[in-house]
């Protein structure tokens, strides 16, 4: 299946969204999570800002430590 390029725009902008919905019903604070996640809070911001693109690899760290599947943000 072809996904043009809005496609990944719109579901990179579905997860970044999921990560701020997920983390704040969870009462984690990105400080909290920063910790947690052994991740920058200044990266965590950036992420949820839509300024930076999270990696496979830091998208599994932030759910971890939310003690999710990383599936959840999808």
């Amino acid at each position: 299946m072809y996904l043009d390029i809005m496609d990944v725009s719109d579901q990179l902008h579905y997860v970044i969204a999921q990560i701020k919905k997920i983390r704040t019903q969870k009462g984690f604070s990105q400080m909290t999570l920063s910790l947690q996640s052994d991740l920058s809070q200044s990266f965590l911001a950036s992420i949820e800002k839509g300024k930076k693109v999270p990696s496979l690899l830091t998208i599994i760290k932030i759910a971890n430590a939310l003690n999710i599947s990383p599936k959840d943000f999808f």
